[in-house]
């Protein structure tokens, strides 16, 4: 019997790194060894942020098709540029809201004219899309149309970041985008969603989580010895994401267990400017030691991790929005306590109760965020920390799981 094949049609993917490429690398990976071909379809190199070409390398590039675009990162890309930062980052932004459904529209048609040769060369069972940026979608949808093949159309967030409403300044593109949600409602013959928040959004579908890459996580090991209690800040410094809540409980800590801040180092990963972090520290008096890597690849966030005994998340908190960042399931297998400024009845809170060593916190309960600290601190100095990598807890979030509720979803269309 001939393989079954699905198509996955998304803009992000390595080389690209980030968040954003997780679900559909594990996807890429995991489907195969469960009796799925994939085969992605992505864009040609853009103009980005972050770069991750060890893992690029390391995947079967005869199944991942490139098409160009017409996009504002391709074009920058053609003129030379590579890496982007903040500022271009913003003026990109606000060149956004000019496209419609987004940025990303001047990919559209050129992947149309690559995925209709790929259909031509190969026998696809499925075709999934997933967003952001939407634009993904109307490539599906046109496949799915002009070959009959069925279409899953997958939302990692609302619309763009945020729901139709917030996402456009102008009441025709609201108008515009609330039609193109009802195309995709009545015209994929299935929605999955990467949480209950966006799946409400979205009124029908499934619940698909987000998982960890099972062959990453063997990475993950107990951290060392030491005379410093490290706390792991991963993530992307933002407007929306801070630190100054765990800051602010490491400064009140210090009435619980003299000279906390003395015994920490923060440890951290990801895009931060060093200046404005240093200034947050200063402006409290911290003594904590710094250790800031920046951007780094996968398996360096892992190794840069791995000397932490306690994880703080920071959530992007936008009003009457929930969001449950990605690497939230990449941290579960590392076995460290989670320390997350969220709302304690937040789905974040649900994913990280069962772990029995976690705690959410918002601004108001920052006593609670103190105590927790202080505890941790006791312990660690006790010798009674007890960090085990990889535990069952864990496991229900593993890539393996995610990729195999895509698969039994997809056998629902083999005839």
């Amino acid at each position: 019997m001939s393989p079954r094949r699905v198509l996955l049609v998304c803009y992000y993917f390595p080389p690209l790194g980030m968040g954003g490429i997780g679900r559909p690398v594990n996807l890429f990976q995991e489907l195969p060894r469960l009796g799925w071909d994939c085969h992605v379809l992505t864009v040609k190199g853009v103009a980005y942020r972050g770069y991750e070409r060890e893992l690029a390398a390391s995947l079967d590039q005869s199944r991942i098709h490139r098409a160009g675009s017409y996009d504002p990162q391709r074009l920058l890309y053609l003129l030379g540029v590579r890496q982007v930062g903040g500022t271009t980052i913003e003026r990109t932004r606000a060149a956004s809201s000019r496209f419609f459904p987004d940025s990303k529209v001047g990919w559209v048609g050129p992947a149309v004219r690559l995925a209709r040769k790929l259909c031509r060369e190969h026998t696809f069972d499925v075709v999934l899309t997933t967003s952001p940026p939407i634009s993904s979608h109307l490539i599906g949808r046109q496949v799915a149309q002009e070959f009959n093949i069925p279409w899953v159309a997958d939302f990692r967030d609302y619309w763009t970041v945020e729901p139709i409403e917030k996402a456009y300044h102008t009441e025709s593109f609201v108008r515009r985008g609330n039609d193109l949600l009802d195309r995709i409602r009545s015209g994929a013959d299935a929605l999955t969603a990467v949480n209950h928040s966006i799946r409400s959004y979205l009124t029908k579908g499934d619940v698909i989580r987000n998982a960890y890459n099972e062959h990453q996580a063997l990475a993950w090991v107990a951290p060392p010895s030491s005379d410093r209690y490290r706390i792991g800040l991963p993530g992307n410094q933002t407007v929306s994401i801070t630190w100054e809540p765990l800051l602010d409980a490491i400064a009140d800590a210090r009435h619980i267990s003299s000279a906390i801040d003395s015994r920490i180092e923060l440890v951290q990963v990801g895009q931060i400017d060093p200046s404005a972090f240093r200034q947050e520290v200063e402006r409290r008096s911290l003594k904590c030691r710094l250790s800031l890597h920046g951007q780094v690849s996968r398996t360096s966030f892992i190794e840069a991790l791995n000397t932490t005994h306690l994880i703080y998340l920071g959530v992007p908190k936008i009003e009457g929005l929930q969001f449950i960042p990605g690497r939230i399931y990449d941290l579960l297998p590392s076995g460290r306590p989670i320390l997350c400024n969220a709302p304690q009845e937040s789905e974040i809170a649900e994913i990280l109760r069962p772990t029995g060593n976690a705690l959410c916190f918002e601004e108001t309960q920052i006593r609670t965020a103190v105590q927790y600290l202080a505890d941790a601190d006791a312990r660690f100095r006790a010798g009674t920390l007890g960090i085990t990598p990889r535990p069952a807890y864990a496991t229900p979030y593993g890539s393996s799981t995610m990729a195999g509720q895509f698969a039994n979803l997809f056998e629902q269309f083999i005839k």
